[in-house]
């Protein structure tokens, strides 16, 4: 066999391995399996290292605290009867001169001028007032005749001194007596005066008595009955002024918490108007007997009050405190993350994962929250930046969606 032919028989034989190896089926049992893909469970998310470094996010676990024992109950702000200074009308009039910008919720300094009266009188009033003068009149001529006759018992005795038939006590005691019924004079003539510028007053309407009519205390005005040119009635309460610091809050205890909590002397109180803001209350008094119809305590507390924020009528939540301590699961403040009505935290688990879980708060205090019912102590949490991962966990959520 020549060279050639053999050339050509080595390319056939390679051409048959060739289709050979083309010719066999394709089976994707011999190719390497893939890794299936794990789906994160609702409220899950996993981050790397640097994610959570990025975020902030810190790693901590639950405690167990010793705390006292609390109880919370709805609690309404009001004033003391102490506190609350009604202006009333000293005589009936008119007001005048009353302050321009003056109105319910005001600021006002004790002695500060609310507004001015011009008294008017009644037709009782004008009857006795012509009685008082016709009797002052009189009372001015009896002691100018009183006055005469001391005059002239000065004016013998010194006359007897002199001739030696009186002594000088007699004539210091006249003069005395010269002296006490000057002084009747005077009296009588100012009564006179005075009455005499009343009935004046009565013929002259538009010249009447006038009167201030100022606030008794430095607080709010919490009522004004008052408007230029009205008549006011000797009496009437025309306004209230309150003082709002401190302000007082009442709370009602129930009977069966009486042992645990009647000696609390402090605690916080919380309101709606103002999320978030804790005020420190300090005990002032509790009633001395159990209202029988709701069978509760009343205790009052009291709250600085020195900026105004809350109002008497507010109602809010009091935690009061006992004696004591029990243990209790506790975490960082900022660990928690609030949606409406729901609380959660996040747990921290290997591999970066964090999961969301509710939790149910039973008070908080400074920057510790205490839990009611939430994961056990020991558990590891995110104690920083769980905001920062609620709202990732909501982005990846809307781009899962999409």
């Amino acid at each position: 066999m020549n060279n050639g032919l053999k050339r050509n028989l080595i390319w056939v034989l390679a051409a048959l391995v060739f289709l050979c190896a083309c010719a066999q089926q394709y089976d994707p049992d011999d190719q390497p399996a893939k890794a299936p893909h794990q789906a994160l469970p609702p409220g899950a998310l996993r981050l790397t290292t640097q994610q959570q470094s990025d975020l902030g996010v810190q790693v901590g676990q639950v405690r167990l605290a010793n705390v006292p024992p609390s109880f919370t109950i709805a609690a309404t702000l009001t004033v003391p009867p102490a506190h609350q200074a009604p202006v009333t009308a000293p005589v009936s009039g008119y007001v005048e001169d009353m302050r321009g910008n003056l109105a319910p919720g005001m600021h006002v300094h004790a002695g500060e001028l609310l507004a001015s009266l011009q008294q008017v009188y009644s037709s009782s009033q004008r009857v006795r007032i012509q009685i008082n003068a016709r009797q002052a009149d009189t009372e001015v001529a009896a002691a100018q005749a009183q006055v005469k006759l001391a005059q002239a018992d000065v004016e013998r005795y010194q006359k007897l001194y002199r001739d030696n038939i009186a002594p000088l006590k007699q004539v210091q005691q006249a003069q005395a007596q010269l002296v006490q019924a000057q002084a009747a004079l005077e009296a009588a003539r100012s009564r006179a005066a005075a009455y005499q510028a009343a009935a004046s007053q009565r013929a002259q309407p538009s010249n009447p008595g006038r009167f201030a009519l100022r606030a008794p205390i430095s607080g709010v005005l919490s009522s004004l009955q008052l408007a230029p040119g009205a008549l006011i009635n000797a009496g009437q309460v025309i306004a209230t002024v309150v003082r709002l610091d401190p302000i007082w809050v009442q709370v009602p205890l129930p009977q069966q918490e009486l042992g645990q909590f009647e000696k609390a002397r402090a605690g916080v109180l919380t309101t709606s108007a103002f999320p978030g803001k804790r005020f420190a209350m300090r005990r002032v008094a509790s009633a001395a007997v159990i209202d029988p119809a709701t069978h509760t305590l009343s205790m009052l507390f009291a709250v600085a009050n020195s900026a105004g924020k809350l109002r008497p009528g507010m109602t809010a939540m009091a935690r009061i405190e006992g004696e004591g301590s029990t243990a209790a699961a506790s975490v960082p403040s900022q660990a928690l993350v609030s949606q409406g009505t729901q609380t959660f935290l996040f747990t921290a688990q290997s591999g970066g994962l964090f999961q969301q879980l509710p939790v149910q708060v039973k008070y908080s205090s400074g920057d510790t929250a205490v839990l009611a019912q939430g994961p056990a102590p020991g558990t590891s949490i995110a104690v920083r930046g769980a905001a920062l991962l609620e709202s990732t966990l909501q982005r990846q959520q809307i781009q899962g969606a999409d």
